[in-house]
């Protein structure tokens, strides 16, 4: 995927970059391999609990002792 960056609307380059998608239980995975605790999961900015067919993710994490 590129990006078009504008400054006073006129075109000053590109930039390239790239998304991906994890599930719940591969990002869990990769925050506790790096020392970081998952403190709770939300499925949406309402704050309901994360579910499978949420439309969101939100993790809240804190930093191991």
């Amino acid at each position: 995927m590129h990006k078009d960056l504008h400054k006073n609307g006129a075109l000053v380059g590109k930039r390239a970059f790239s998304v991906k998608t994890y599930s719940y239980s591969e990002l869990r995975k990769m925050l506790e391999k790096a020392g970081i605790l998952v403190v709770k999961a939300y499925g949406d900015y309402k704050g309901n609990p994360f579910k499978i067919n949420s439309p969101r993710l939100i993790v809240v994490a804190q930093k191991r002792d």
